[in-house]
């Protein structure tokens, strides 16, 4: 296994279906599982507030404390990004169709990720404004054997 971790941003959408999922061998299980093996995860306050919300409202799927454990298991420690700038702000630094997606932006630029993993189609749809590759996950399975 090579020494050079990447910081990769897991967007909320892959972390609640690995949260969820009922076996080891679905695609979000999968690169979660490499990225904590390979890589390092960038798991924001931003990031867990949107899958701790997913809970409160999952009618059962999935508790809140067991969402908790789930995020502790991708990572140790969360990373608690202060101020974040209003969605205003947001819209003019980068270029996404769905402005619920800029705060999962905001987060992989202060954590300098490297990649993002995402299944969100308003990724894919000519983002602007960030360094970072985004990767669906079965993308970032192929890249990363």
């Amino acid at each position: 296994m090579s020494l050079d971790r990447r910081k990769v941003t897991i967007d909320s959408n892959v972390i609640i279906s690995y949260s969820i999922a009922r076996h080891d061998e679905t695609l979000d299980r999968r690169a979660v599982k490499k990225c904590i093996a390979s890589d390092t995860p960038m798991i924001t306050n931003i990031i867990t507030k949107e899958c701790l919300r997913y809970a409160l409202k999952s009618k059962g799927k999935i508790s809140k404390s067991e969402m908790k454990r789930k995020l502790k298991e991708i990572s140790k420690d969360i990373i608690v990004i202060d101020n974040i700038p209003p969605d205003e702000e947001l819209e003019k630094r980068y270029k996404i169709r769905s402005k619920k997606d800029l705060k999962i932006l905001y987060s992989a630029d202060v954590t300098d990720s490297e990649i993002i993993i995402s299944k969100d189609d308003d990724f894919f749809d000519d983002v602007q404004g960030i360094k970072a590759k985004i990767k669906k996950p079965k993308e970032y399975l192929i890249d990363n054997p």
